[in-house]
């Protein structure tokens, strides 16, 4: 038997290897113990495309295209196809089909061209019979049958499942001899390949960071940077430029890797997640921070200056990691000291959840005298190994080491001290030079970027402003701006391979979250994204500065911007839909740079700010004036989307003392637009630090003239900024005449932060309200009651008496979010929720008890009543039972506590089911009292549930099909649902229905039920 491997080019994913690995040990088991001869060809190049495993046996050829998925295939000759996996639908990025018809016909011409004086006993014609089949995981179908027949000869798709069965198939009416195939694999010039247990193929991880971890030696403060980490879920790293922040960062979570820690690259998804209203992706991220992962965030507060957008991005994020009681993964932050001592000053939300102390303990400061001279001689060493410099530079660096290090003190001075010398004409008589060098880069690397050529600084600069643009998008961008057009796209791939480890990085990121898996613990890796980036902001900070000084070089940017930015006016960059958001991004970017050279740049480049914040829109929604949080916790991404006048605002006045006269009219007159104005409001109350704010209060009391809704956000921000602003900005709050409710709501909804002088407002205002006032603001009363001082609960004493219809309404307002936040958004868990507050839950269970609940319409308080119970068996498992495998954190519940809830709920249950609701509302009103009898004991409620029995065709249809619908989301769940005889026993009775349709229906519902059974799902009881 001889099973032999060849590989044309080494592997870049590692899921390519282990699906080749999977194959190869089928193949290998099933002909180790016969007369066979199999090659495996791998991972080759032809004259149009590239081959992923093309078998070579005796019979003939067949064709793999290795696909990374697992669910049923839909596809055929034409169109997209698509995997369908747990309801989803994930496209393939090509055609499958002609795809493997494009391999099938370019292999041919190769093998016709081979065959000649090699193998040409066979004839030519015979050789096109060559099978094609599309690889995919285990477990995954595909009916041939969407395929035309006359391809079912050479088309198929297949798994390791069947792989053997396959191949017995392979017939090309030839004998392909061992020394024809050696001839194949010659002619196609591959390389014998050891398939050991291991992949070759190096992670994301290792990949991006490869010089860090290879040149990394362990500063003095290792240890304690160690134990930090080990004992908390954050650490912050802090230092000055090329202390080596970035390296430890790195090689810190190398540590938690081995360990078993899984290091994720995919930042902008958490930051989606973490800011999602959806509760499927809040609950990924609830998953995600409670496994064992890795998230390393440099730079963190900017990496050049202090990026206030930054920290709306990140600091929501800290506090959650801090607040969480159960986050098993860890983060780790860098920032330059400058930055960071930035942050501290203008930033106060830690400080408002009480947090200050603990962010506090996870700082590790790092600076020169960290590395003494053994450590530095450890760091040239290893620097030196790394870079591979020729033998005569390498010589002159090892004579002259104690020289290098008495005056090169950190890590990065050291690396640009080598990186230079192996670019430059590095000599024995130049070692002070290149020391020099080392030190003043910036001043280097400007110089160096003034000598290029126009199509590499094109490049540079187009990277400069785009950096969050994916490679294939920085592509078109750059072909775009090209002087010569569209055809010189070997351009972009010389700088790339020019720079790259000298200039820029390519980083590679996996996307983490979108693919559902019905293991609750783990997740599915979607689509491999590509980045470039600068390998270091002395890089950017060098561009920066040469735009400032340099007016040659400002015109190149000057050219792009202007190009861009008409491209997002007319949506002309090749391959971009017209109304992809990337149009939006881009325009942005150009705004951004535009606002950071203001004052270096041309007239007509500066009115392009003005044009842009002509394009954008500026309406807020008035749910987002009125919400009663201070702390939105949006991030930078969603206000762009959602809201893009707030961040273009904030741009305007972090960048306000560049500006000119005109650009400062042009915001004046931002005051004096309504929509503009209340954008303005926002961005004050939400986006700017409190530095920013402070500096430009008096705007404060210009805005308080107009609008009520910007009144009212300008009383948020005075209420956030209080402590930092001056008297006559404090004054504000009552000289605006805002409602008083709406004050109250802010203060006690934003209680445990606001200073105390604005706690004695609160109690003033409370006192001073009257019984209508308090009924308005009673909803964030009873959600915030457990937080609140005796003096303002005293005053509220009334609504716990249910005597009026109003306060039973307003009741049922409050209690409609209080559960939501108590025990239904659990996603979004607050750990100041943590404790169920007994008299409010008295008055709850009595509010659902109450017939004057009527006062709603159904459908309300069926969607009420359907999100609690839905919560009653997740309470009693994990409060009562210790059920601890959940994602997701649950309040403490006690047994009288699930006691009152549960025979409140069946109370209402009854009453709703006695009232003779109208009969579009009742097949809701039975399916929601069939499932919440799921949880309950009350002989009552099962015996008006059996009333289905007895209703017309329509509702018990109507019934069977919002049964199944309930109980359908239940397949894949941890938790085992229960189930009743008694219920099984009223489906039973329906499926022995006359009508057949309500059979059917009946026994639908009836086999879903013991699937879900035989899979653990649902547990059969009394």
């Amino acid at each position: 038997m001889v099973v032999k491997v060849f590989c044309g080019e080494e592997f870049e994913n590692e899921h390519e290897w282990n699906q080749l690995k999977e194959l190869y040990d089928v193949i290998y088991e099933k002909y180790a113990n016969t007369d066979e001869i199999v090659y495996i060809l791998s991972n080759f190049n032809l004259a149009k495309v590239q081959i992923d495993v093309l078998i070579l046996t005796e019979k003939g050829t067949a064709i793999i295209d290795l696909k990374s998925y697992k669910g049923k295939l839909i596809g055929n000759e034409n169109g997209n196809w698509v995997v369908i996996k747990n309801e989803q639908e994930i496209s393939l990025p090509k055609n499958l089909f002609g795809q493997l018809k494009e391999q099938k016909f370019d292999l041919l011409e190769k093998l016709k061209q081979i065959r000649i004086g090699n193998f040409e006993h066979i004839e030519e014609g015979k050789l096109v019979f060559i099978k094609c089949w599309g690889y995919f995981e285990k477990g995954s179908s595909y009916d041939i049958r969407q395929i035309g027949e006359r391809a079912h000869s050479w088309f198929d798709v297949v798994t390791a499942d069947y792989l053997i069965d396959k191949m017995k198939w392979i017939n090309a009416r030839y004998k392909l001899k061992m020394k024809d195939m050696d001839a194949i694999v010659k002619g196609l010039n591959l390389k014998e390949y050891l398939i050991g247990e291991k992949s070759p193929v190096k992670s994301a991880f290792e990949s991006n960071y490869e010089k860090e971890l290879s040149v990394f030696i362990q500063p003095n403060k290792w240890d304690e940077i160690l134990r930090i980490i080990s004992e908390s879920n954050i650490i912050t790293i802090v230092g000055e430029p090329k202390v080596g922040k970035s390296t430890a960062a790195i090689n810190v979570a190398n540590e938690l890797k081995n360990e078993g820690f899984v290091v994720q690259e995919d930042k902008k998804s958490l930051i989606e997640l973490l800011n999602s209203r959806d509760h499927k992706k809040s609950r990924f991220f609830s998953q995600l921070i409670n496994n064992r992962n890795v998230f390393i965030i440099d730079d963190v507060f900017g990496a050049i200056e202090y990026e206030p957008a930054l920290v709306n991005k990140w600091v929501p994020l800290i506090i959650r990691i801090l607040k969480s009681p159960n986050v098993n993964s860890k983060f780790i932050f860098s920032s330059r000291t400058d930055i960071f001592n930035k942050f501290q000053r203008s930033n106060n939300e830690l400080s408002y959840e009480g947090l200050n102390d603990e962010f506090n303990d996870s700082i590790v400061k790092l600076n020169f005298s960290n590395y003494d001279s053994e450590l530095l001689n450890g760091i040239l060493n290893e620097n030196l190994e790394y870079i591979q410099l020729t033998e005569d530079k390498k010589s002159i660096v090892i004579d002259n080491k104690e020289c290098i290090i008495n005056e090169l003190v950190l890590p990065g001075e050291i690396w640009h001290f080598l990186e230079n010398a192996k670019y430059d004409e590095f000599q024995e008589d130049s070692i002070n030079k290149s020391i020099v060098k080392a030190k003043r880069q910036v001043i280097f690397i400007k110089e160096e970027i003034k000598s290029l050529d126009e199509y590499e600084k094109l490049f540079l600069y187009i990277l400069y402003i785009n950096q969050d643009f994916e490679v294939d998008d920085l592509e078109e961008i750059y072909s775009h701006c090209l002087p010569l057009g569209p055809s010189n796209l070997h351009y972009f791939e010389k700088c790339v391979d020019k720079f790259r480890n000298r200039f820029i990085k390519i980083k590679i990121e996996n996307g983490f979250y979108l693919k559902e898996t019905k293991d609750a613990n783990s997740f599915e890796f979607t689509e491999e994204i590509k980045k470039l980036e600068y390998i270091h902001p002395i890089y950017i900070e060098a561009v920066q500065k040469l735009i400032g000084e340099d007016g040659e070089e400002r015109r190149v940017l000057e050219n792009i911007l202007e190009k861009l930015y008409h491209s997002t006016r007319i949506a002309d960059i090749t391959s971009w839909n017209p109304h992809d958001s990337k149009y939006e991004h881009l325009k942005f970017n150009v705004f951004h740079s535009v606002l950071l050279h203001y004052s270096h740049l041309q007239y007509y480049i500066k009115e392009l700010a003005i044009d842009i914040l002509i394009s954008i829109s500026f309406l807020i929604r008035e749910s987002e004036v009125y919400r009663p949080d201070l702390e939105l916790n949006y991030e930078f991404d969603y206000w762009t989307q959602f809201f893009p006048s707030v961040t273009y605002i904030s741009k305007l006045f972090y960048n306000f003392d560049k500006f000119d006269d005109n650009l400062i009219r042009y915001m004046d007159r931002l005051f004096e637009n309504v929509d503009s104005r209340k954008a303005i409001a926002y961005t004050f109350a939400y986006s700017l630090d409190i530095d920013t704010v402070r500096k430009f209060q008096h705007k404060l009391i210009e805005l308080s003239k107009t609008e009520e809704e910007v009144k009212s956000l300008v009383a948020k921000c005075i209420i956030k900024n209080y402590d930092f602003l001056n008297e006559n900005n404090r004054k504000l709050l009552f000289q605006m005449e805002i409602k008083n409710t709406l004050l109250i709501q802010y203060l006690i909804h934003n209680y445990e932060q606001i200073s105390k002088d604005l706690t004695s407002i609160l109690v003033t205002e409370i006192e001073s309200a009257n019984v209508q006032d308090l009924i308005e603001t009673g909803e964030t009363f009873l959600i915030n009651y457990s937080f609140l001082p005796p003096e303002i609960k005293q005053k509220y004493d009334f609504i716990f008496s249910l005597t009026d219809d109003n306060i039973i309404m307003q009741v049922g307002e409050a209690f409609s979010r209080w559960f939501d936040l108590t025990f239904s958004d659990l996603e979004s868990y607050d750990s100041k929720r943590a404790i169920v507050d007994s008299r409010v839950l008295n008055l709850y269970c009595n509010w659902l008890k109450n017939e004057k609940i009527f006062f709603y319409q159904y459908k309300e308080i069926i969607n009420l009543i359907y999100g609690e119970f839905g919560m009653i068996g997740h309470l009693k498992y994990s409060s009562l039972r210790n059920y601890d495998d959940f994602y997701f954190e649950m309040p403490k519940v006690t047994e009288p506590i699930y006691s009152k809830l549960m025979k409140a709920l069946e109370t209402n249950m009854i009453i709703l089911l006695d009232t003779f609701p109208p009969t579009e509302s009742k097949p809701a009103i039975y399916s929601t009292a069939f499932s919440f009898f799921s949880w309950s004991n009350s002989i009552e409620l099962i015996e008006k549930i059996g009333n289905i029995l007895i209703e017309k065709d329509d509702i018990k249809r109507m019934f069977l099909e919002e049964c199944l619908e309930d109980i359908h989301p239940w397949k894949g769940q941890k938790c085992p649902y229960k189930f009743k005889i008694s219920q099984i026993k009223i489906l039973e009775e329906l499926s022995m229905q006359n009508s057949l349709e309500i059979k059917n229906k009946a026994k639908e519902n009836l086999d879903y039920i013991d699937e879900l059974i035989d899979n653990g799902v649902i547990q059969i009881g009394d």
